[in-house]
């Protein structure tokens, strides 16, 4: 990228790319920008753990019951199953 060029990127805009709120222009440039900054590139996965991290625990938070529930569904669907196979239903 031609230095002359070059546009200051902030944490916002870091942020913004992360979070995949950037137009398609404006991810290209700093896309371009993360390959020849090896700092910036650092920057930009520890904000893509940060988000991961923080989305994985907000899911926990609104549905901390969703993986007992499901279990138990399940749980209730093979018992309903192996009882039809053994009275010959299925």
């Amino acid at each position: 990228m031609d230095p002359s060029l070059r546009r200051v990127f902030t944490t916002d805009d870091l942020q913004s790319y992360v979070d995949g709120r950037l137009t398609l222009e404006e991810r290209f440039q700093i896309e371009a920008w993360l390959v020849e900054d090896e700092q910036a590139a650092r920057t930009v996965a520890e904000y893509r753990r940060q988000a991961t991290a923080l989305r994985a625990g907000l899911d926990r938070q609104v549905h901390p019951e969703g993986d007992v529930r499901l279990r138990a569904y399940a749980e209730r669907l093979a018992d309903l199953l192996r009882s039809a196979v053994n009275r010959r239903l299925i």
